[in-house]
């Protein structure tokens, strides 16, 4: 990489640790959102992979739960992970401005929701039949633009599941969905020593951001931090989006 680029994912994967550590979601979506400035989105993905796998093992460890959950939520795990096998296909196969271009819409969507507090909820009895392709559609996404499962923790949100059962649901899911994207991605020979080396070099930064997030937490309040976020989320949106369609 050169050492704009290097900047770049310095940059994105310490403000990626920052919301980490101050709310606890948003990580990946916003690494993916910032690389994407300065990196070919075939690029920036493998560069999530190690960070994306600590961070998960570490969230999915929170709870007391961990095979209720796998029970509960097995075939969307399965569904998930086919549709990343799939979604990674997209992401070397078609026009990687277009996969810019559907990141930047992605992003874009996702703020604006957030900004205009739209929060619905889902009666418990689609959960059974909703889920699985939910989950199908979320692992597409997550394959072909590196937005790890985020339609699918907005799924989990809707379901209204207890604090603590949807940390644990929500890690355990992205740790599965990890596995299967590195996996999706050695399959397409994305995944080399090289680019798991600048992966694990980016857990320094990570953690350095989720140190600065945790402390960050005690002075700012949530509300005001994820308004900023999804402020700063929307601009890099639209920057994405001008970019894939010049």
């Amino acid at each position: 990489m050169s050492d704009f680029q290097i900047a770049v994912a310095v940059a994105a994967f310490l403000i990626a640790g920052i919301v980490k550590g101050a709310v606890g979601i948003g990580q990946m979506t916003t690494a993916v959102a910032i690389l994407g400035l300065g990196l070919d989105l075939r690029a920036a993905v493998p560069l999530l992979i190690v960070p994306a796998l600590v961070s998960n093992l570490w969230q999915s460890a929170r709870g007391t739960d961990a095979p209720g959950m796998l029970r509960r939520f097995g075939l969307a795990n399965a569904c998930g992970g086919a549709g990343i096998v799939l979604g990674t296909a997209m992401l070397y196969a078609l026009d990687p401005g277009l996969m810019s271009l559907t990141l930047g819409a992605l992003v874009a969507l996702y703020a604006i929701l957030n900004l205009a507090k739209f929060d619905p909820a889902a009666p418990r009895m689609v959960e059974r039949w909703g889920t699985p392709p939910v989950a199908f559609a979320s692992g597409v996404l997550t394959g072909a633009t590196g937005s790890l499962h985020l339609l699918l923790a907005a799924w989990f949100a809707a379901l209204r599941l207890p604090r603590a059962a949807y940390v644990q649901a929500v890690g355990l899911t992205f740790l599965i969905a990890s596995l299967f994207w590195a996996a999706s991605l050695a399959w397409q020979g994305a995944l080399s020593g090289r680019s798991l080396l600048w992966s694990a070099a980016a857990l320094v930064p990570t953690f350095a951001g989720m140190a600065l997030g945790a402390a960050l937490r005690d002075r700012v309040s949530e509300r005001a931090f994820r308004t900023g976020l999804m402020l700063f989320l929307l601009i890099l949106a639209l920057s994405l989006i001008w970019k894939a369609a010049r």
